[in-house]
């Protein structure tokens, strides 16, 4: 028996026996993309970077002079962060610390939204300051 194949119909291989005709659906296709949005979502939301980080443009600014090094010296630092899974508190702590790398001390200047990524929206800015200029 010899089955005859359209262009038109896809057929996929059964073994050595014969052909069996594919059916796929538009419904089919699209239901399959609800389950894998909503997936992809999850581990966004649940795995993502959420993290706080400190956020400096000049990082990615490759004609900078020094570019990929550590700099000698900071005036500011500004950090990215979700006020959901990190609190200020914890943010000023690490923005002392990152101030005290260079012998200087941290001041809140303030902080705003949409200006880092989605998953960390809130950003807090402070000035690195030397001991001696604090007053």
């Amino acid at each position: 028996m010899r089955i005859e194949r359209k262009a038109a119909v896809p057929v996929a291989p059964i073994g050595r026996r014969g052909y069996a005709i594919r059916v796929t659906s538009r419904q089919n296709r699209s239901s399959a993309l609800v389950p894998a949005a909503a997936l992809s979502l999850l581990l966004l939301t649940a795995c993502g970077a959420t993290e706080p980080f400190i956020d400096d443009p000049r990082a990615f600014d490759r004609t900078a002079p020094g570019f990929g090094q550590e700099p000698e010296d900071i005036t500011e630092v500004a950090f990215c962060f979700s006020s959901t899974r990190t609190a200020l508190d914890d943010i000023v702590t690490m923005a002392e610390a990152r101030c005290a790398e260079f012998g200087r001390e941290a001041r809140y200047t303030g902080g705003n939204y949409h200006q880092c990524p989605l998953l960390t929206p809130r950003r807090a800015e402070f000035d690195c300051v030397r001991p001696d200029e604090a007053d």
